[in-house]
């Protein structure tokens, strides 16, 4: 896991020694979050190439504990659009942990040897098995 000192050598702001216990409390929720979409347990060593999403989440969650989309004070509005707040992991995350993770896009689907009439009139491009067929029927497929 991230420490501490890896967390405040990347904010860009001094961080008081009294925030220290709320650094690690989103280093913690970040690591959680990043576990949870890798598929890792806790007992699962984390692996570094997932340090830099734990820092960014933790960084996140620091920076807007409210999770503050939005505000408006007086005649000036201030909008986060399509930015995630909190531990909340945006696609790019995902995309990115899932790459690490070797969870890729590809994926195979298993295909049964036997099908009964009934599934292949569902599946079928020929439309219904002969046995369902009605004489005076136009083929749907011409």
């Amino acid at each position: 896991m991230p420490t501490v000192q890896q967390f405040l050598a990347r904010y860009p702001q001094p961080v008081p020694d009294t925030e220290h216990e709320r650094v690690q409390a989103a280093l913690e929720d970040a690591e959680t979050a990043v576990r949870v979409e890798a598929g890792l347990s806790v007992d699962a060593p984390l692996p570094a190439a997932l340090e830099p999403i734990v820092l960014r989440v933790a960084i996140r969650t620091f920076a807007n504990p409210l999770g503050v989309s939005s505000e408006t004070i007086g005649d000036y509005t201030w909008r986060a659009d399509g930015r995630p707040v909190g531990t909340v992991l945006s696609p790019d995350e995902r995309a990115e942990i899932a790459r690490v993770m070797g969870h890729g896009g590809v994926m195979t689907v298993p295909i049964r040897q036997h099908w009964t009439a009934r599934d292949r009139s569902r599946l079928s491009a020929y439309g219904p098995p002969p046995e369902r067929r009605r004489g005076d029927e136009v083929p749907w497929w011409r």
